[in-house]
């Protein structure tokens, strides 16, 4: 015979365990969404800066080249000034 005091603990377990999990799925839901719109700001502001979301990794690699470059060529002209302010000193030098 099925105790009937049993069967009902049960399915009252089963719905507060349901009811946990419901809430659970709720708040769950809530951080997906709020992360649907901060990824989808994200892409807004990544296209409103002139560049494509799909292709970030090979324009950080462009501008990294290019700012490598230009640190470059800053340092080859401060090189040349340096070296110029030398020999101007070293000619104020002899005289």
């Amino acid at each position: 015979m099925v105790d009937l005091d049993n069967l009902t603990k049960r399915v009252k377990d089963i719905e507060k365990r349901h009811e946990v999990i419901l809430k659970k799925r709720v708040k769950l839901q809530a951080r997906l969404d709020y992360l649907k719109k901060e990824l989808a700001d994200l892409g807004k502001e990544i296209k409103a800066a002139g560049l494509d979301p799909k292709n970030l990794k090979d324009e950080l690699s462009k501008r990294e080249q290019k700012l490598v470059l230009l640190i470059q060529d800053v340092e080859s002209q401060i090189a040349n000034v340096e070296e110029a302010l030398k020999a101007f000193e070293e000619d104020q030098d002899e005289d």
